[in-house]
């Protein structure tokens, strides 16, 4: 009886560890998918952060215009 349970563990412990090998190549790949997507991710919003900044900017000269056109004070936004 021991060696008919010696023969199935040596038969199936390399198909264990070839499944394994398996889910560890696909969790790889799936972390640097992952990675790949929050780089492209942190890029953009870099780049809608600064299109908010230049707005920001924006309406601070508007805002400032008015207030100086209210006041008499007449200046040129640029």
């Amino acid at each position: 009886m021991a060696f008919y349970i010696q023969y199935a563990a040596n038969i199936l412990n390399p198909l264990i560890m070839i499944g394994q090998n398996l889910q560890g190549r696909h969790a790889e790949a799936r972390a640097e998918s992952d990675f790949e997507i929050n780089v492209k991710a942190e890029k953009e919003i870099e780049a809608i952060l600064l299109h908010l900044e230049q707005q920001n900017d924006l309406m601070l000269k508007i805002l400032h215009h008015m207030e100086n056109e209210s006041s008499g004070t007449k200046t040129k936004i640029s």
